[in-house]
């Protein structure tokens, strides 16, 4: 009640005749619902189309979060070793709030802003769609992937230290390991929902050309 009278909403609009009228056209125009040209075959090939775009989109959005995941994770909680001069701790901060800010950018930003910011510098085809899709989705997914890597089980970590192993060779024989189960599922998680919402749209459309088709042959 309160966001209503901050903002003024008037809700006499909905039941004025114009916006009924406008709603009975829309439904009009809506049902029953018609193919192209082209008929089943084109909405299929137009569904690849969809498809291959979120497959783009994740492809950009799993390399982009991967990448940015560890420079934005806090490995401290992992038994990290805080040495260092404060120089070069200040450095890592820096780098942390950076990178951090810079997903919370990514993902605050709608993925129809970012299509039409694309569309200014590429042509109108598919990959202004498939990077808007990416660019949004590394802002979720590096946060997604930077969580996992910050809660990591630190006790391998710790033995290949003891062991004299480098922090680099920690990195890249313990870290990564651990961390790629979780960022593939976060990865195959993300593509669904970019696609959920285009097989429920082909289900429905495809069950109802089909119930059109059996009533005209009956």
């Amino acid at each position: 009640m309160l966001s209503a009278w901050w903002v003024g909403l008037d809700a006499s609009g909905l039941l004025s005749g114009q916006t009924w009228q406008i709603a009975g056209d829309l439904l009009a125009d809506a049902w029953p619902p018609s193919l192209s040209d082209g008929g089943v075959l084109e909405l299929l090939k137009l569904s690849g189309v969809t498809v291959a775009m979120s497959v783009l989109a994740m492809a950009v959005a799993f390399c982009g979060g991967a990448l940015l995941a560890f420079p934005s994770a806090n490995l401290s909680r992992l038994g990290r070793p805080g040495g260092g001069t404060r120089w070069s701790r200040g450095l890592r901060l820096a780098l942390v709030v950076c990178v951090r800010g810079l997903l919370i950018v990514l993902r605050a930003i709608p993925p129809p802003v970012w299509a039409l910011l694309f569309l200014f510098v590429l042509f109108p085809v598919i990959l202004p769609g498939a990077m808007a899709l990416g660019v949004y989705t590394v802002g979720v997914l590096g946060r997604l992937m930077a969580e996992a890597a910050e809660n990591l089980d630190a006790r391998p970590l710790r033995a290949l230290r003891a062991q004299g192993a480098s922090e680099f060779q920690v990195f890249c024989y313990s870290v990564i390991p651990a961390a790629a189960p979780r960022f593939v599922a976060y990865g195959l998680y993300r593509w669904e929902v970019t696609t959920l919402l285009t097989i429920i749209a082909l289900t429905l459309v495809v069950d109802l050309t089909s119930a059109a088709i059996r009533r005209q042959l009956r």
